[in-house]
């Protein structure tokens, strides 16, 4: 699960990078929080399978929030 957040997180970069250099970049934005909706999903499910502590949970998850932004 590390992985798939991982790499769905490299994902929303290079698409927020891709959204700088484009002048329609409508698509790339909308696909990078595609990317970022399911990362916090897989997020959440490693708290719930007690992968992750409370701590590392509510850190993550508030830097989740301020990408999002």
């Amino acid at each position: 699960m590390g992985e798939r957040i991982e790499s769905g997180l490299l994902g929303v970069l290079e698409n927020l990078i891709a959204a700088a250099y484009q002048k329609a970049n409508a698509e790339c934005l909308k696909t990078a929080n595609l990317q970022l909706d399911v990362v916090r999903h897989l997020w959440r499910l490693s708290h719930s399978l007690q992968v992750l502590s409370h701590q590392h949970y509510g850190q993550g998850a508030e830097r989740l929030t301020d990408l999002g932004r």
